[in-house]
């Protein structure tokens, strides 16, 4: 199982929309997807919303983005652990491809996703690492 683990503070709609974009993974891992949302800040309506489709972690001042990720990441059950950030949208299969990344180079450790902006796809908002 793969736990992606999204700290997310006052940007339900954006939360929602990344949420939404990891739900639609396709093809899914085996043992499959879980979505872990650490927050604070949101109404108790906001977060019943959101437990259908993922675990919410609820911390009630977090001292950092780092604190919840490591919170998320204490509550998921996944072997393998990917942080989001609340206001990114992944393609369907990223999940499934970072997965399989780590399943076919069994000496790799970490593995992370390409980011552009999303009015300009050929225009890469994230680099380094080597490939």
């Amino acid at each position: 199982m793969v736990s992606v683990v999204i700290p997310s503070y006052g940007r339900f709609a954006t939360l929602v929309r990344c949420v939404e974009s990891i739900r639609s993974s396709d093809p899914v891992p085996p043992g499959g997807v879980e979505v872990v949302v650490v927050t604070s800040g949101y109404s108790d309506a906001e977060i019943d919303s959101l437990r259908p489709y993922c675990k919410t972690v609820v911390l009630g001042h977090p001292e950092s983005t780092s604190t919840s990720r490591n919170a998320g990441a204490a509550s998921s059950l996944g072997d393998f652990l990917l942080f989001i950030d609340d206001d990114n949208v992944v393609a369907p299969d990223a999940v499934w491809q970072l997965w399989h990344s780590l399943e076919r180079q069994q000496d790799t450790c970490l593995v992370g996703p390409a980011m552009y902006y999303c009015g300009q796809p050929e225009r890469r908002g994230c680099r380094g690492g080597r490939g």
